[in-house]
């Protein structure tokens, strides 16, 4: 899937000598979150956990839209300026970065969320944390460096801000896997095709579950995208937690471009999910179906 690049403002620094500098952060404070974030210049900053989770949980796409807005103000190369492995690696298993959280990571795939500073590296599935009071020691964290006892290493299906915060080594409980679920091709020829998409995406700090039209045409195609019953399903960790979210089934959007409903997002992984989409593609009085696509895991049905 091409990337786009989001945002074109950028603070030049040399090296990494804005770490070992006392300077004042460009700040803006949300009316949609009622919380501050801010950057050094490098990257974002969210003064707490409490208000990154409210920022990445706006539901609508209006909101969501706003947001980035906002975040296009403040001066940091973000993780879509510069190319990385995963968009070039061959390996089908590797997620290509989220579009929204792309916009949130600098160039290095790094944030920092209240007392800790993130680096999440898709390839390799692995999210890497650095408390903020070592800051100098910002380069080891681009490097991964574990030789640096103040670095800590963890799975992309963990939930990282928890464990980073609380200290603990790793999950109690079980998280699933990541991926995209794709439905066949529908074809009517001349380059007008559609499909369908259900994605779960890990990075650690941010997990997201969508239902998608894929858009593989030339011309205009007008598309449902739509839910199986008997309704969508999840269940967020802690796998005690009972966190139950449910959505009816039928029409989530309809257009004539790409397509995205977002079914989850939030700071922690899900423990299950029951989610098939499929598209209705309509061209030149056809109509025609896509199969289902999907997952169904620890669900009741």
């Amino acid at each position: 899937m091409k990337k786009l690049i989001y945002g074109t403002l950028f603070l030049a620094i040399v090296g990494i000598g804005f770490v070992g500098c006392k300077k004042e952060n460009n700040r803006i404070n949300s009316n949609l979150t009622n919380n501050d974030f801010s950057t050094n210049g490098k990257m974002l900053i969210f003064e707490s956990v409490e208000s990154y989770e409210k920022s990445i949980e706006l539901q609508s796409a209006e909101k969501r839209e706003k947001f980035l807005s906002d975040i296009s103000k403040l001066n940091f190369k973000n993780y879509f300026s510069v190319e990385h492995t995963e968009s070039k690696s061959g390996n089908d298993s590797v997620q290509e970065m989220d579009e929204f959280l792309g916009q949130l990571l600098n160039e290095d795939g790094i944030i920092q969320i209240g007392d800790y500073i993130y680096k999440v590296n898709l390839q390799s599935e692995k999210v890497f944390v650095l408390p903020a009071a070592n800051i100098v020691e910002y380069q080891d964290l681009v490097n991964e460096n574990l030789s640096n006892k103040n670095i800590r290493r963890y799975s992309v299906g963990d939930d990282v801000i928890y464990l980073a915060e609380s200290g603990d080594s790793g999950e109690k409980c079980g998280g699933i896997g990541g991926g995209d679920y794709v439905s066949d091709v529908v074809d009517f020829g001349n380059n007008r095709r559609c499909q369908a998409m259900v994605r779960h995406f890990r990075a650690g700090v941010y997990y997201r579950t969508t239902a998608r039209f894929v858009p593989l045409i030339s011309g205009v195609i007008d598309t449902d995208l739509e839910v199986m019953g008997p309704e969508a399903w999840r269940n967020r960790r802690p796998c005690d937690s009972d966190n139950i979210g449910r959505s009816a089934a039928g029409v989530k959007a309809s257009g004539t471009t790409e397509q995205l409903w977002q079914f989850y997002v939030g700071t922690r992984n899900l423990n299950g999910f029951y989610l098939f989409a499929r598209i209705k593609c309509k061209s030149n009085g056809q109509v025609k179906y896509s199969t289902w696509c999907g997952r169904n895991i620890n669900s009741p049905y």
